[in-house]
């Protein structure tokens, strides 16, 4: 009985060791998403940014890649310094929880959130204790976040031995490459553009409660004075144009943004219908490349900077 127990803490001793020893390669897998786990991590390196910057840009990939960071610092006359605290695949209820991340800057004057309607879809949110995953970011004591990968051990494993080969590239899906800003600067051209995501149109509808959410969010920032805006950012319109469904569920989302807008206290902007993009700006259906990034970010700057 002894030498079993021996042998059981041994092991768990060996799997901590082994776990602090990886998290200097491998963000700690905290929840479903291995792209938040990654921005958490960013967050807790870049503590400084995140207490320091006065604009935040959230969301989802849209607000990951389809924003250039530094551009908007360099091209506002009002944005000073930027953290971008975006992660793939997350739904505006998520992003909703997310705002806990940044609730310690005192600082904060803006908050903007580049959408698209999949941003919309789902009923999903974070399980995870947000108050702990603060205190790992800003390097408080807590066990948290390593008793978290403990007891997902294996789906740990999985994602440290792929993560570096995956994710740390700019040219590839999905990116997990941030810039200093915490975006990712999509630089996805000809032969690696992935046909699958180039014609990507399904149209998976809406769950209502994320543009509850979205309302709960402009209330909560206003009561804060901080002024938020909301940006739709572009789709391939060849791909609207031959997607009969896809169009259809687009066109209810605008519909629905508008009503959300009459409803709320944010600043709108379409830049999709603003700016009709060409081909040569995308790296897929409804990301722009690195370029494109640039174009969304002086458009928002020149907005941000009339409010």
């Amino acid at each position: 009985m002894k030498t079993h127990l021996s042998i059981l803490t041994l092991l768990f001793l060996l799997t901590y060791l082994f776990i602090i020893h990886a998290e200097k390669y491998h963000p700690l897998r905290i929840s479903d998403n291995v792209a938040f786990d990654a921005k958490v991590r960013f967050l807790k390196d870049n503590n400084q940014r995140l207490l320091s910057s006065d604009t935040a840009i959230i969301g989802s990939s849209m607000g990951l890649i389809n924003l250039h960071g530094a551009t908007l610092e360099e091209t506002s006359k009002k944005i000073n310094r930027i953290i971008n605290i975006s992660s793939w695949g997350e739904q505006v209820l998520q992003v909703e929880q997310e705002l806990h991340l940044i609730e310690d800057n005192k600082i904060i004057k803006y908050v903007i959130y580049p959408i698209q309607m999949e941003d919309f879809s789902f009923d999903r949110l974070h399980d995870i204790d947000f108050a702990e995953v603060k205190k790992y970011i800003n390097g408080e004591f807590t066990l948290y976040p390593y008793n978290r990968v403990f007891l997902n051990i294996f789906s740990f494993l999985k994602a440290f031995y792929n993560y570096k080969s995956y994710h740390q590239t700019d040219h590839r899906y999905p990116s997990l490459l941030f810039d200093q800003t915490g975006g990712i600067n999509y630089r996805i051209y000809g032969n690696n553009i992935e046909q699958e995501r180039w014609m990507k149109n399904q149209a998976y509808g809406f769950n209502m409660k994320n543009f509850s959410a979205l309302k709960r969010i402009a209330k909560n920032l206003e009561t804060k004075n901080i002024k938020f805006i909301v940006v739709t950012t572009p789709l391939r319109l060849p791909l609207l144009e031959t997607s009969p469904k896809w169009r259809k569920q687009f066109e209810e989302f605008t519909r629905l943004m508008e009503k959300t807008v009459a409803e709320s206290n944010f600043h709108y902007l379409d830049l999709h219908h603003k700016l009709l993009l060409g081909d040569e700006l995308f790296a897929d259906s409804s990301h722009v490349n690195y370029e494109g990034s640039v174009l969304l970010a002086e458009k928002v700057a020149s907005f941000v900077d009339t409010i």
